[in-house]
């Protein structure tokens, strides 16, 4: 059984989620915000991209399908040059939102993550 410190470590949200990256009970009305909103805390961890560049790597990965997990869930995600390593941002939204039209279920907890292109499985570690 892993002790609570090594199971903390080795959790992706410990190792790579930080309080400049969160914001809790955003007041959002739309999924366009929610990208920009993401797009904007991501920034504040890499320099290398702008947020307009965050954002339209996330819209592409969106226009391949829906990032909506279900169950008030959306995981907007983008592989990425130029970043050496993955990098999430997490918002919870005052009140759900209409995310897509594909599963037709309100989200309030999105969480966005940039995964280096070169890197096959860091992420899921």
């Amino acid at each position: 059984m892993l002790s609570e410190k090594s199971s903390a470590k080795n959790n992706i949200f410990s190792r790579l989620l930080t309080p400049s990256c969160t914001r809790s009970l955003v007041n959002l009305d739309n999924k366009k915000r929610c990208l920009q909103t993401i797009a904007e805390l991501l920034h504040s961890e890499i320099d290398e991209l702008s947020s307009q560049d965050i954002i339209e790597h996330l819209a592409a990965r969106e226009k391949i399908g829906s990032c909506s997990l279900g169950k008030g869930v959306a995981l907007p995600h983008a592989r990425v040059v130029g970043i050496n390593k993955p990098q999430i941002a997490l918002i919870t939204l005052e009140n759900p939102i209409a995310y897509d039209d594909y599963d037709k279920e309100n989200v309030d907890i999105v969480c966005g993550l940039l995964i280096p292109e070169e890197s096959v499985e860091d992420h899921l570690a």
